[in-house]
């Protein structure tokens, strides 16, 4: 079964009661750490010498089913074992298949690695196996942010405006850790319960910084509203917005280039793996949402613009954030 990380806490029950291991992996290796350290205190609470085993490379080399061998050895306490392999990355598939087929205990087994392609055997099998959980550790889209913060308001009973839960992902970096953490400063702050605004975010966490690749999706995502106040913050972090403008055309032509494609009749799915490279993956679900919200004659428009928009900062008196701001507002009414 294939689970999102930020759904640990609900499935707890099902991991302790239903599953014979877990496997975690991903790009974003402290996530991946994070998840293992939660599910091995889900399932040994008191870890000590006797319930909690390690394996390593060398071992596993040995005797390839070490796994299962430790999950059917008697603990001498009584408790619950949990065996962990960790950073381990050419495992084989049979680890699992072997294990879940001979464990005679209630052992756990918990496989935590670097980020695994579709095809790995090993993550095949585990997504596979109804006796096993996967959970894949990327950095988190920004609509998990929201949700997770959308969430996380809900159990503590007070609101936030979309604006504020916006500027709050960004100033976080996209990093669940430090959301979580201003996320728990609110709660204390807000004790009234009354609705966190944009203002009040701004006044608790500062002004922050911001990312390009953010302010770009903001744009392509047809929040210019949200966009335009950014670009001051833009220049004073030292971004060029001539180079910003190109940027944003080069993105709007990959848009373009898509559109085109599905009105040739190709499938949307299948385009945005067209366009994008492996090292993108996080942005197919963005762009193919984007592809449905954006017409032919509007991404059309949108490149003409920026190419004017462009050659006015190279020749224009007025100012290039004005210049630019202006061109934002011109593709939001197109």
């Amino acid at each position: 079964m294939k689970a999102k990380p930020f759904q640990l806490e609900a499935l707890s029950q099902q991991i302790k009661t239903q599953y014979s291991g877990a496997l975690v992996f991903g790009t974003d290796i402290s996530y991946v750490q994070e998840i293992s350290l939660k599910i091995k205190k889900m399932i040994v609470p008191n870890a000590n010498d006797f319930s909690l085993v390690y394996l390593s490379a060398s071992q596993l080399k040995q005797t390839p089913f070490a796994a299962t061998d430790e999950a059917n050895t008697p603990n001498l306490m009584g408790d619950r074992r949990l065996i962990w392999i960790k950073d381990i990355n050419n495992l084989s598939d049979m680890i699992i298949c072997h294990f879940c087929e001979h464990r005679q205990t209630d052992a756990f087994l918990l496989i935590s690695c670097d980020n695994l392609p579709k095809n790995n055997a090993l993550r095949v099998e585990a997504e596979k196996n109804p006796h096993f959980i996967t959970f894949a550790c990327y950095p988190p889209e920004e609509s998990e942010l929201t949700f997770f913060v959308k969430d996380f308001i809900h159990q503590e009973n007070f609101k936030i405006s979309p604006d504020a839960i916006s500027y709050l992902i960004q100033n976080t970096s996209g990093n669940l850790s430090i959301l979580k953490s201003e996320l728990n400063k609110l709660v204390l702050y807000n004790k009234d319960k009354k609705t966190i605004t944009l203002d009040i975010i701004q006044s608790l966490i500062g002004s922050g910084s911001v990312q390009l690749d953010f302010f770009i999706q903001l744009v392509a995502n047809q929040k210019i509203s949200q966009a335009i106040p950014l670009i001051l913050k833009l220049q004073q972090q030292g971004e060029l917005l001539i180079s910003l403008i190109r940027m944003l055309n080069r993105y709007f032509d990959v848009l373009l280039t898509g559109k085109s494609l599905i009105a040739q009749g190709d499938n949307p799915s299948t385009v945005v793996e067209k366009l994008l490279k492996p090292a993108q993956f996080r942005l197919k679900q963005p762009l193919q949402k984007q592809l449905t919200m954006w017409t032919l004659k509007q991404l059309i428009h949108a490149h003409h613009l920026f190419l004017e928009t462009e050659i006015q900062m190279k020749s224009s008196r007025l100012s290039q954030d004005l210049l630019l701001e202006k061109c934002l507002l011109d593709i939001s009414l197109a």
